[in-house]
């Protein structure tokens, strides 16, 4: 599989249409600043101002934080069902067991370190 290949440029283009999008949208500011941040923005999708490679970094950076943050949160929850099923048990461990297991088949988690 090829790595993935961003063209900086179209990116650039890409935000500044949005941005375009919001300033033409909003009615918190007059139609003379409108204008003028339309022409600040310019209709090149090249814009020396803007480094796309460092956004891409941070994005990819909070992306996977995000993602750690919702398995943790997610591990956490199935820690928590596996101790209230193992406290109304006779055989605790297996029944904690069984809810481990249950979590990994669910989220088709393996002990493999990689």
């Amino acid at each position: 599989m090829k790595d993935f290949k961003f063209d900086e440029n179209e990116f650039v283009g890409a935000i500044k249409n949005e941005m375009k999008r919001f300033i033409e949208k909003t009615d918190k500011i007059s139609d003379e600043q409108k204008d003028e941040l339309l022409k600040e923005l310019g209709v090149n999708w090249f814009d020396e101002r803007f480094n796309g490679k460092q956004f891409f970094e941070d994005v990819i950076r909070y992306s996977v934080y995000v993602w750690s943050q919702h398995n943790f949160n997610l591990s956490e929850l199935w820690k928590q069902i596996a101790i209230a099923n193992a406290s109304v048990s006779e055989i605790p461990y297996e029944t904690a067991n069984k809810t481990i297991e249950e979590f990994k088949k669910e989220f088709n988690v393996t002990n493999k370190n990689y």
